[in-house]
């Protein structure tokens, strides 16, 4: 990963082929104590390992894609839970012959490149347990 930018809490991170974005990501924030941020990204990748969420089994299906995508889009925040930082983020994808899929993305590795802006805020956003919905939202 190489940051290409930053200027008062604003940066521009581009990551490299076989680059597995949330550790990445998160290994950034913990360097730089970022603790609040929101992002947004594109890129390509090759291999995806994305949820869905059920509201009424309070379960995670699960599902791993290995070919090469598009990011179309890639959004998430930065937050503490537990007392460590936990980035979470969606993607959508397109794949070669134009279908798109998407959800909570737990792992991506790249492919070509992946470029995404991180705006940084003072303090920090915190997750707690919500026991209607059984995920940790921001409080």
């Amino acid at each position: 990963m190489k940051l290409i930018f930053n200027k008062n809490k604003k940066y521009i991170l581009k990551f490299k082929k076989g680059e597995e974005f949330i550790e990445k990501l998160t290994d950034f924030c913990i360097e730089k104590n970022v603790k609040a941020a929101w992002f947004q990204g594109i890129g390509a990748g090759d291999k995806a390992d994305i949820s869905f969420y059920n509201l009424k089994t309070q379960k995670y299906a699960n599902k791993v894609f290995k070919e090469e995508f598009e990011i179309l889009s890639l959004i998430g925040n930065v937050a503490l839970a537990d007392g460590k930082i936990i980035v979470h983020a969606h993607i959508s994808l397109g794949k070669k012959d134009f279908e798109t899929f998407g959800g909570h993305l737990n792992k991506l590795w790249v492919a070509g490149t992946c470029e995404i802006f991180l705006e940084a805020f003072g303090g920090e956003f915190k997750r707690e347990q919500d026991k209607e919905t059984g995920l940790k939202l921001l409080k």
